[in-house]
């Protein structure tokens, strides 16, 4: 926790979209010394999808789409009695049982689930508290990558079982070479500005590109430095191959996301489809007001589903939120300061649904606030206080 941490890089043999950052970590989280091997991807997902190169159940699991590997992922969650990360109505697969989408897919990186890490927890752990191009030093010592990491040079062309070589510093096995791995975020360039809990794009770019780390056993030298990014080709994830796997790691925190002004946002982008959304509720336009709740405090949030790409945005107020009502409109919401039941004082408040902060209208005592249309006139009406609804 509040670990600075420094991702990309500027050595001669870095690509431009490896400009270096800094990531700062409010939050901690757990990495798997290992890649995720074939016997345990076949012991949850009840399938073996890696070529039939090596009958060993140690082999990283690889030709696996990045859908697979969360999949894989939310089962390891179920099976430790966890709270899943990735969320999804429909999993449609090809001929061989990969998946290649996760229809309405949401990420709640708020959950202490398994899930893929972030680039910037993965390069982290890759570098070791190392800042030179490669873990063990510079291009002077490559010598040292044979002790480290399956690649071009000493693989024979093909898979390793893991942790055959070196742990880096930190105990982390082929964090370079051996299989490619799979991570979390979309691919953009990394923030100028120190980022907290920075986990990349709030969304796909023109390249709906995903990074790949750590370099494979069919991959020279310059892919083995924790900056690297991707294979030969743009990695989409719907891809899969035989050198690329991934491992799994752990911790919830709040993301920062980059939106497409290169502004950080705290706000995820929202999975469902505009047209889905109008066909549900047979309505052009619609608005959702909820709390969201989050450090053991009630978030006033919504979401503007008119906007062509819409995001949670929330609305800070210093006092408690229960109970939001949106108005008819779409324009207002309402809410109080305490829960049905409560027996304490609670207030009515109310402020206009806008992108930016509006002021807040304190409307006096009361309780569960509800929005009345008579006619060409609207009305909020309430209780006079939480424990009695009658009133």
């Amino acid at each position: 926790t509040g670990v600075l941490g420094h991702v990309g890089s500027s050595d001669p043999q870095s690509n431009v979209d490896e400009n270096p950052g800094w990531i700062r970590f409010a939050h901690d989280y757990w990495l798997d010394a290992t890649e995720v091997t074939r016997s345990e991807y076949k012991s949850l997902m009840g399938r073996d999808p890696s070529p039939a190169v090596s009958n060993s159940p140690a082999m990283p699991v690889v030709n696996v789409t990045w859908f697979d590997a969360v999949l894989f992922c939310n089962a390891r969650s179920k099976r430790d009695h966890l709270d899943t990360v990735y969320e999804y109505t429909s999993a449609p697969k090809d001929s061989s049982g990969s998946v290649w989408s996760l229809d309405g897919l949401a990420t709640h990186l708020g959950r202490n689930g398994w899930r893929l890490p972030t680039e910037s927890e993965w390069e982290i752990a890759a570098r070791a508290g190392s800042r030179s191009p490669y873990p063990w030093g510079d291009l002077g010592d490559s010598g040292k990558a044979d002790e480290y990491a399956w690649f071009q040079k000493n693989s024979g062309g093909r898979l390793h079982e893991v942790a055959h070589l070196k742990p880096n510093p930190w105990g982390f096995y082929d964090m370079a070479g051996n299989a490619m791995e799979w991570v979390q975020d979309w691919k953009a360039s990394f923030p100028k500005d120190t980022v907290t809990d920075y986990v990349g794009p709030d969304g796909p770019s023109d390249v709906a590109e995903t990074p790949l780390k750590s370099g494979s056993y069919l991959y020279g030298l310059e892919h083995l430095r924790p900056s690297s990014r991707t294979a030969t080709y743009a990695a989409y994830r719907t891809a899969k191959a035989e050198y690329v796997g991934f491992r799994c790691a752990r911790g919830g925190f709040v993301p920062t996301y980059a939106n497409s002004s290169g502004q950080m946002t705290q706000v995820p982008p929202v999975s469902i489809l505009h047209s889905d959304l109008n066909q549900i509720l047979e309505a052009p336009a619609s608005r959702l007001v909820f709390l969201n709740r989050s450090n053991g405090k009630n978030l006033l949030s919504w979401i503007d589903f008119g906007e062509p790409a819409p995001v949670v945005r929330t609305l800070p107020d210093k006092d408690p939120v229960f109970h939001p009502v949106v108005s008819p409109d779409g324009k207002w919401v309402a809410w109080c300061t305490a829960m049905e039941g409560a027996t304490g004082s609670s207030r009515i408040k109310a402020r206009k649904l806008t992108k930016n902060d509006s002021t807040v209208l304190d409307l006096g005592s009361g309780a569960i606030p509800r929005w009345w249309v008579n006619g060409t006139d609207t009305f909020l009406i309430h209780s006079t206080s939480a424990m009695d609804n009658s009133s």
